[in-house]
């Protein structure tokens, strides 16, 4: 069961694409106003500009990486 996230969780969005990766638990994410399940082992893309949130967490919680894909010119530092 997923319990929901209080509303003080902000809306964001930004000019780059983030790669949620989750290494533990259950949750969703609210992408553009659709729920992503985010489960142990799974890749969660939002595009640049895309509006997110986490909406809710399981029992046990949910923890993830967050990779962010803001590119420095002329290197391969993400």
């Amino acid at each position: 069961m997923l319990h929901d996230v209080p509303d003080t969780e902000v809306v964001h969005h930004h000019p780059y694409a983030e790669y949620y990766i989750v290494t533990h638990g259950a949750g969703a994410l609210e992408v553009d106003g659709e729920h992503v399940p985010l489960v142990a082992g799974s890749v969660v893309m939002v595009e640049a500009g895309e509006r997110h949130r986490v909406a809710a967490v399981g029992p046990e919680g949910v923890r993830w990486i967050v990779v962010k894909e803001k590119s420095v010119p002329n290197s391969k530092v993400v």
